[in-house]
């Protein structure tokens, strides 16, 4: 049986907000595990078409390869499209360059870049709705 070492300084995890936690433990364990395994796992579809796609591989050229179906690919374009038509992709950098290099072609380097250099948000101000529209955008 092998062994999978996580690590918890990722910044990936830390993105995950405790009320996403919280809401994954009310329907068991079984769903922040399913989570892990996705993140850290190294027979996770979706985690292997990640890091391809960082490795710059095309999205054609990854799925052409796969007998079984990543998951992720397609409901990353849902997930987006619906952020998109609410009005709330500006809250969410990581899932629209997540998208960018998918679907787009963008680096995983001019993702980093953005990401770290790109306008700050509260991100409780997001999750509850503090102040006016608009005025969540900055600290």
């Amino acid at each position: 049986m092998k062994t999978m070492q996580i690590p918890y300084n990722d910044p990936g995890i830390s993105d995950i907000s405790l009320k996403t936690l919280l809401s994954m433990l009310s329907t068991g364990l079984a769903g922040i595990g399913d989570l892990m395994l996705t993140c850290f796992g190294p027979a996770s579809r979706n985690r292997s078409v990640g890091v391809r796609i960082g490795r710059g591989e095309s999205l054609a050229d990854i799925t052409a390869s796969m007998i079984e179906v990543a998951e992720g690919v397609p409901t990353l374009k849902s997930v987006r499209a619906l952020a998109q038509r609410e009005d709330m992709l500006k809250f969410l950098p990581i899932l629209d360059f997540t998208y960018r290099m998918v679907y787009e072609g963008a680096t995983a380097q001019e993702a980093v870049k953005r990401l770290m250099t790109g306008k700050r948000i509260r991100e409780e101000n997001v999750l509850y709705g503090a102040g006016e529209k608009g005025s969540n955008v900055t600290m």
